[in-house]
């Protein structure tokens, strides 16, 4: 058995252990930090309604050519502000006149395609090319062309530009030879063609497409009729030289002109009284006939001493058969010149010595024609 001591010391202690361990405060343990929440972005602002509609200008233009080809003025209409300008080949300001420019653009079946463009602040710069069914039947693919069109929130407000350079003229030299060609061969065609009208347009294609059909063969058909008419008069054959020729003919030749039948047919006589004879080269078509380097000779050219003949130019209008309508020629101003002064001195004299034979040289007929060459012959033999 223990000593009662012993045993109470221990309980003492444990008594102590016991307090000091209630007497001490338990560990805490560290908290993991939490972060702040985030702040929210401002909300990003819609755009307004011009920003979010306005469109590729490039497409703009594209579906503006596009509305024209296909004939939809209105739509064309509508790529253009109300104040919009056109000043590209024609003249139009303001949509209300763009209409009638448009209408034309449409009827002639005008197709554009764009090569580039660049941007250049509210505008954009193109190369394009453009085809009309004139153009085409001018047998071009496609005619250069600049242009700007200036923008005003998404329309078009304004295009400006050129269409310039080789292939530019020589299309217009080919619709200076359309537009000589139709007065005479589609007049009443011609008045239906009204710029700036679908229709029109439409009837200017038909017109440029007969010119480009009929300029194939009709040259060739007037220099065949030409020839026939120069071989007729070398042989005295009036019959056969008016037989090339239209019901209704004018004749111009230097001085002397006759309009219709009877008065043409005079000329002739006149001409196979004198001795005519006449060559023609190196003709060129000019729309509405021929232009050609003329010889001419007779007796009172002969006796002046131009035996080879004299130079000059001639232009046979046709129909599109190759039918005479008109005969135009004229001598070469020096050649002329000196040739008159002759003529003058011949008259003179005759005047003086021939009165009565001079009377029966007036006018147009196979024996004035013959008398004419009879005194200028006999005034060459009495001039030195």
């Amino acid at each position: 058995m223990q000593p009662k001591h012993l045993l109470m010391a221990f309980s003492v202690l444990l008594i102590a252990a016991l307090l000091a361990a209630c007497a001490m405060p338990a560990a805490v343990p560290t908290a993991t930090p939490v972060p702040p929440a985030p702040t929210p972005a401002p909300p990003t602002p819609a755009p307004s309604p011009t920003e979010a509609a306005a469109p590729d200008p490039v497409a703009v233009v594209r579906a503006w050519g596009d509305a024209i080809y296909s004939g939809d003025v209105d739509a064309a209409l509508s790529y253009f502000t109300d104040d919009g300008n056109y000043l590209l080949g024609y003249t139009a300001w303001g949509k209300d006149n763009l209409r009638w420019v448009f209408d034309w653009l449409a009827g002639l079946e005008t197709k554009w395609e764009i090569l580039d463009c660049q941007p250049q602040g509210d505008s954009v710069a193109c190369n394009l090319t453009v085809l009309d069914g004139c153009m085409a039947a001018s047998g071009s693919e496609g005619l250069p062309v600049k242009a700007n069109f200036a923008f005003k929130d998404g329309k078009i407000k304004e295009v400006t530009g050129s269409a310039e350079g080789p292939a530019w003229d020589d299309y217009w030299a080919w619709t200076s030879l359309v537009q000589a060609w139709q007065r005479v061969s589609r007049a009443e065609e011609s008045a239906k063609a009204v710029e700036g009208t679908k229709e029109g347009g439409a009837v200017q294609i038909g017109i440029c497409r007969d010119y480009q059909s009929a300029s194939k063969t009709q040259p060739a058909a007037t220099e065949a009729s030409a020839s026939a008419w120069v071989d007729a008069i070398k042989h005295g054959d009036v019959d056969a030289a008016l037989a090339v020729f239209t019901d209704d003919p004018k004749f111009r030749f230097w001085k002397d002109q006759a309009v219709g039948v009877e008065e043409v047919r005079s000329m002739f006589e006149w001409m196979a009284g004198k001795e005519t004879r006449l060559r023609i080269a190196d003709c060129e078509w000019v729309g509405t006939g021929i232009e050609c380097v003329l010889s001419v000779s007779d007796g009172c050219i002969e006796a002046y001493g131009a035996t080879d003949g004299m130079p000059g130019k001639v232009t046979f209008y046709s129909l599109e058969d190759g039918t005479l309508h008109q005969f135009s020629a004229f001598l070469l101003v020096t050649e002329r010149k000196a040739y008159e002064e002759w003529l003058e001195a011949e008259a003179a004299w005759a005047s003086a010595d021939r009165a009565d034979e001079l009377a029966q040289a007036e006018g147009y007929s196979k024996g004035a024609g013959e008398m004419a060459v009879k005194l200028c012959r006999e005034y060459a033999a009495a001039t030195p």
